[in-house]
Formats: C-alpha cells, structure tokens, sequence
C-alpha cells in the first residue's frame, strides 16, 4: 500500500515563524496548548509531537512561556503547500529570565472564533486548568478538542475540524469568564454530560 502524502502542522507565533513540522503517519502530528496548576508559573505551555514512522518514537517539541497578549495561528495543510521552516525554531522564542503570575481573581483563557466566526472564549473552572489538543487522527484532517477541569467539574469541548488549508487563531487573555462550554460533568457524581 503506498504511503498518503504528507500533511504538515504550522504554527505562528506572535511575530514569528510558521514553524512546520510534517508526517504522513495517521496521529503524527499533535499539538497541545495548555494551563496546569501545577506549574510553577503562570505560563501556557505549548507541545508539539511529530511520529515520522511507525516505529520511532516521536521528535518533541516544547514552548512553555506563552503569556497573554500572545498570539497563535495554527494551521495544517498538506506539506507541499506550506513554506518550511522547522517547529525546532519555535524553542528559541523561549522567554529567558522573566516570570509571570496570573492576577488575583483572573485566570487564563484564549480567545477563538467558531465555524460562524462568533468568538469564543476557552478557559477553566475556578481553581482548575484546561488545555487545547490538535491531532491528526484521521490523516486527512486534525481534529480540535478542549477540556478543562477543576476538582469538581469537567468540561469538554470539540472545534471544528481543521482540513487542509484551515487555520485556528488563538489570543492568550487574561480573564474572569468563558464561553459556556457545550458539555459538562460533575467529578463527583454519575451525572451526565449536559448538552
């Protein structure tokens, strides 16, 4: 069987790239965007995954000072339609020697739009973190999931897909609201989801 041709996963950063890492494997390119509270910063992390083949594990990649006012695009497309620069890059936009706490009474959230071009606010329950996963599971297409959660509640939220040529725009706030997640569980409890 021949091998599908290759997709690849951009990202811009602020100013900078598109950085681009490219597979032809089914879930071989995964981006996470995300908060935990049990960082030592207030910082959103960036990891992104590459599997080139089947049997080697995967290149990662790593960007964990992203702060609001920055600002994303990710894209995917198929390889031979995106200039190359390699995701290594995006490591050197690293911030050296600098820190950041998220305000009393804030929290992190991105700011997005969907398929209608409404924006959407992502963030967290009180006390809690949440986190955007990109994945190309089928090839053709990445699939966009968000979760967040705190001790008592989980939230769960799938985007539109993203096909070749599609792109996910994300600014990095600081706020003290979200946008209703369409799904949500309580921890404790055997509820279900409410939809």
């Amino acid at each position: 069987m021949a091998e599908e041709a290759p997709y690849a996963l951009s990202v811009r950063y602020n100013d900078a790239g598109p950085f681009t890492a490219v597979s032809s494997q089914e879930g071989g390119l995964s981006l996470e965007l995300y908060n935990s509270f049990e960082a030592e910063s207030g910082y959103m992390c960036l990891h992104v995954s590459v599997k080139t083949a089947a049997d080697t594990p995967p290149e990662e990649y790593w960007l964990e000072t992203i702060k609001p006012g920055d600002h994303l695009t990710i894209s995917y497309q198929r390889a031979v339609e995106v200039p190359f620069a390699a995701m290594k890059g995006i490591e050197s936009h690293a911030r050296r020697n600098e820190t950041y706490e998220v305000p009393s009474g804030r929290r992190l959230g991105l700011d997005t739009y969907d398929a209608n071009g409404r924006n959407v606010r992502l963030s967290h329950p009180p006390n809690g973190e949440f986190g955007v996963v990109i994945a190309n599971v089928p090839l053709s297409h990445a699939r966009v999931f968000v979760t967040a959660d705190n001790e008592g509640e989980s939230w769960r939220w799938q985007l539109v897909d993203l096909w070749a040529g599609n792109s996910l725009e994300l600014d990095v706030v600081e706020t003290d609201w979200n946008t209703p997640f369409p799904r949500i569980k309580r921890v404790d409890s055997e509820e279900p989801d409410q939809s």
